[in-house]
């Protein structure tokens, strides 16, 4: 078992037990090294996170997501509404792509504030992350649809096709290459549009000069 832990009085009595079986990497999250500390994959990883820095901590959890094979985390509501959110709401944006396309995303349970002391003035929600077998794009087209899904929510209300030009896509790719790709409609938004799947292997094609940016 690996804990990590940046408060180091909380730190230091489970250090003190000398447990063979348990590492406490102590420092922020956000900065450790998680490939270094998790070299034998796939982990089980639960955790509370901080509601203040959640969304941050989960970016770094989804670009390791090759790590877990299960995830049990708290959020504060309105976060946990986004991550299992459909197209077409207002909770629909990066993190509910990014959280769908490597894992299959369920509600567990509500938390009220009694359950904690002091309450806090918010609700929190449980969820569990089950890896999918087989991801919503290859490996190699990652980084690409990363910069695709960046850029259509750049302005959300505004076209696919104005989103990913303003996001600088018009100067580097040929936009109709990624309709191309992906298939739909870019008189659409972010917000409306569903999770695109690639449909043709143009989209290692176009990967490979995403790495170059």
């Amino acid at each position: 078992m690996t804990t990590m832990e940046v408060d180091r009085e909380l730190a230091a009595p489970l250090v003190q037990r000398q447990e063979p079986r348990l590492t406490v990497p102590q420092g922020d999250a956000l900065r450790l090294d998680w490939e270094a500390l998790l070299p034998q994959p796939p982990f089980r990883l639960v955790a509370i996170l901080p509601y203040n820095i959640s969304s941050q901590i989960l970016f770094k959890i989804l670009d390791h997501h090759r790590l877990f094979s299960r995830l049990v985390l708290m959020f504060q509501k309105e976060v946990g509404d986004r991550l299992c959110a459909s197209p077409g709401g207002r909770d629909y944006g990066i993190l509910s792509v990014f959280c769908q396309l490597w894992f299959d995303v369920k509600r567990v349970t509500v938390v009220h504030p009694g359950a904690f002391f002091p309450p806090p003035k918010v609700q929190s929600v449980f969820f569990r992350f089950e890896r999918l077998a087989a991801p919503g794009v290859p490996a190699a087209a990652e980084p690409f649809f990363r910069r695709v899904v960046k850029g259509a929510f750049s302005q959300r209300r505004k076209t696919l096709r104005n989103a990913l030009a303003g996001a600088g896509f018009a100067a580097r790719f040929h936009i109709k290459g990624i309709r191309r790709v992906y298939g739909f409609p870019f008189t659409v938004t972010g917000v409306t549009s569903n999770r695109p799947e690639p449909r043709s292997n143009y989209a290692n094609e176009v990967s490979v000069t995403a790495f170059a940016f």
